[in-house]
């Protein structure tokens, strides 16, 4: 039992409901992207959503043990003459941030965008191994 978790997960649910919040104009509303986290025994796996958002427009570092995802959707302006019923795309500047293990390093990190999706592949390192010692 982690006691921070109940604390993470509130804290995700708050910010979630504040990104989802109505505001007045599409450049103002808080966008957060959907990440998924998996991991296997040889690596731990990202997979941001960012529909819309140029590849130039993203930013991912690992720095201090943690993994930050930041960028901006740039607000498409209203046409002239164009009649809109709803407007409910989010726009405007992001930024995620996920603690890694402590034995990850940045070493070797892999990203790749398509189709609106940042993969993003972090090996763990290898597991040490106990070494014999030869008693005398």
């Amino acid at each position: 039992y982690d006691p921070w978790d109940l604390h993470k997960i509130f804290n995700d649910s708050f910010n979630k409901t504040l990104a989802t919040a109505p505001k007045d104009s599409p450049e103002s509303a808080p966008w957060r992207p959907n990440v998924d986290i998996s991991e296997d025994d040889k690596a731990i796996y990202f997979h941001a959503e960012l529909p819309g958002v140029k590849k130039e427009d993203i930013k991912l570092e690992i720095h201090d043990g943690f993994l930050r995802l930041s960028g901006e959707k740039t607000y498409q302006a209203k046409k002239e003459g164009v009649k809109y019923y709803r407007l409910e795309r989010s726009y405007g500047k992001f930024e995620r941030s996920f603690q890694l293990p402590e034995n990850v390093k940045g070493d070797n990190v892999q990203a790749a965008f398509k189709d609106g999706i940042l993969d993003v592949t972090i090996p763990k390192p290898e597991p040490k191994k106990p070494s014999s010692i030869q008693i005398q």
